[in-house]
């Protein structure tokens, strides 16, 4: 295993250009303490400047919680992913089980700069033989707040694009609690040069 000759590999798919505009469906469920908030949308994003085009994507958490880079709006998977792969370099890696199959495990350290207690993912799982991206994670339990990170990967045509975003933080401070849940799930991708 060569961990920086296979992420870059991986982060190819994940990064090489796509078709002028891309459609999918999502569907969105958001619980943040006693707030429920389910969604459904057929969504269409121009890829040159990642403005939604028709339809709506799910907005972000409430109470500033943010996930994804902050200059995002909502969780729109096309331009906006949570897992940016250009933010990351690949330390090392092993073989690992990932949802019961053996699977190229790239440690990660980030590149880019985040704001405080921004949690960060620190592992994605390859293919050991093609690379292609599977899912990239990242978890952190301070004692206080603990945080999972789930972002997977779908193949469409030559390009990897996120299937699910599963995001989970809880847990309680001096004067809080806390306790959000994101889990979407984005397919039906098609690929068009026009809207």
């Amino acid at each position: 295993m060569d961990a920086a000759a296979d992420y870059a590999a991986a982060k190819a798919m994940m990064t090489r250009p796509l078709p002028a505009y891309v459609s999918f469906a999502v569907r969105s469920h958001v619980k943040f303490d006693a707030i429920v908030r389910d969604e459904t949308s057929q969504v269409v994003v121009r890829t040159q400047d990642g403005v939604v085009v028709k339809g709506k994507v799910p907005e972000s958490p409430p109470n500033g919680i943010q996930i994804g880079d902050e200059r995002d709006s909502g969780m729109e998977p096309v331009k906006h992913p949570a897992f940016k792969a250009d933010c990351y370099e690949a330390t090392g890696a092993r073989m690992q089980a990932y949802h019961g199959a053996e699977r190229e495990a790239i440690a990660l350290r980030t590149v880019c700069s985040r704001k405080k207690g921004d949690q960060d993912f620190d592992t994605l799982y390859v293919d050991s033989f093609t690379h292609e991206p599977i899912a990239a994670v990242g978890a952190d339990d301070d004692g206080h707040v603990a945080v999972q990170l789930v972002q997977q990967f779908t193949r469409v045509q030559d390009h990897a694009l996120p299937s699910s975003l599963y995001v989970r933080i809880h847990g309680s401070g001096l004067m809080f609690w806390l306790d959000l849940l994101v889990d979407q799930h984005y397919d039906d991708y098609r690929f068009s040069a026009v809207p």
